[in-house]
């Protein structure tokens, strides 16, 4: 098969969104399984969030990580993953590990903690 024989499944979280016009009916769980088959035939999906982030934020932050991977090795190696809480930092090439195959990606994982999560919402 090559790429050219398939494409990942673009799915809009519209419906889930508060103040949209599509978050009641069917439109909610129409998107819940197209994640779900998306998931299953592919393993993958691009999340459409154009309905509610400007483009410029996209563009400015894939301007940024750019920026950050075009840096000198040891500059990127300042927010080294092993240096912060092994959870979010940088990763070099073929670091990382995925089902016992090294990925062949460099990385930067970030995300913020919530305090006190509302554990039935997970």
């Amino acid at each position: 098969m090559s790429s050219g024989d398939f494409a990942l499944p673009i799915i809009s979280i519209t419906p889930w969104l508060p103040n949209s016009t599509e978050s009641t009916g069917k439109a909610p769980k129409e998107t819940a399984q197209a994640i779900y088959e998306a998931c299953m035939n592919y393993g993958f999906f691009y999340l459409d969030i154009s309905s509610y982030v400007d483009t410029t934020e996209t563009d400015e932050l894939v301007r940024l990580a750019r920026e950050f991977f075009a840096l000198p090795q040891e500059e990127k190696e300042l927010l080294f993953l092993r240096n912060e809480d092994h959870a979010r930092g940088y990763s070099r090439l073929g670091e990382s590990i995925t089902a016992g195959k090294v990925d062949n990606h460099e990385e930067l994982d970030f995300f913020q903690l919530v305090e006190n999560p509302d554990k039935t919402k997970v």
